[in-house]
C-alpha cells in the first residue's frame, strides 16, 4: 500500500530543493499544503487554490508550477507510479501563464488516472489553453 503522506512530504522536500537550485524561495503555501498530514486518501490530489484566504498572499507562479512539473515525474521515475495516483488538480486563481502551463501540460500527459483539472482564474490565454 502506498503511503500518500510520505509521497507528499517527499515531493515538498524535492520542490524546496529544486527552488534552492535556482535561488527561488519555496512557496511556503505549497509546502504547507503538500505536507498536510490530515490528508487521508490513496490518491495524490494536488489542490492549491489561489483565492483561498490562506493562499492568497502566496499564489502559485510560473516558476512554482514549472518546478512542480519537473519534480513530480522525477520522483515518479524513482518511486514507480506517483503520476499514476494523481487524480485531481486544482490550481485555480493563481498567477500561472502560458509559459507555466506549457511545462505543466507535459506532466498531465503522464497522469492516466486524472479525473479533473481546474485552472480557472489564471493568466492562461488561448495559446496555453
Amino acid at each position: 500500500m502506498t503511503d500518500i503522506n510520505l509521497i507528499r512530504k517527499t515531493l515538498a522536500e524535492k520542490y524546496s530543493e529544486a527552488c534552492g537550485k535556482i535561488m527561488h524561495p519555496p512557496n511556503q503555501g505549497i509546502v504547507r499544503v503538500l505536507t498536510n498530514p490530515t490528508v487521508k486518501s490513496f490518491y495524490l490530489d494536488l489542490i492549491y487554490r489561489g483565492n483561498d484566504k490562506v493562499n492568497f498572499a502566496h499564489r502559485m507562479t510560473d516558476k512554482d508550477i514549472i518546478l512542480l512539473s519537473e519534480v513530480v515525474p522525477e520522483y515518479s521515475n524513482v518511486n514507480k507510479g506517483t503520476t499514476q495516483i494523481i487524480r485531481n488538480l486544482d490550481f485555480s486563481y493563481n498567477q500561472i501563464s502560458n509559459i507555466g502551463i506549457e511545462m505543466f501540460a507535459k506532466l498531465l500527459k503522464e497522469c492516466p488516472n486524472l479525473e479533473s483539472v481546474n485552472l480557472q482564474g489564471n493568466d492562461i490565454g488561448a495559446q496555453g489553453a
